[in-house]
């Protein structure tokens, strides 16, 4: 799966002598993908827990996350660049709401 990785902006904490302060800074590359997906993980982890389902396993999070990725139309997936799609959690939640739990 193909998660934003270019770009992506958050912030940093910078120790200056007077105290921490923030800073906006901009990450590039797998690091910041890997964070992105992590994120979405973890939301789609905390809702489950919300919402009652007493049991989510790791296949069961990368499955929803496969069937809600979104795709291109002119490509076969699985495939080399883009894997199962790129990452679309609001897919994923769309995709829950045809399941029967």
């Amino acid at each position: 799966m193909a998660a934003p990785g270019v770009g992506i902006e958050g912030f940093t904490s910078s120790l200056s002598g007077v105290g921490n302060e923030l800073r906006r800074v901009q990450r590039s590359g797998s690091s910041a993908a890997a964070a992105h997906m992590a994120g979405a993980a973890a939301l789609f982890c905390q809702w489950t827990r919300e919402s009652g389902i007493r049991y989510f396993s790791s296949t069961d999070v990368r499955t929803y996350f496969i069937r809600g990725a979104k795709r291109d139309s002119s490509r076969t997936y699985p495939n080399r660049e883009w894997g199962f799609g790129t990452l679309d959690l609001y897919g994923v939640f769309r995709n829950l709401q045809t399941q029967i739990f």
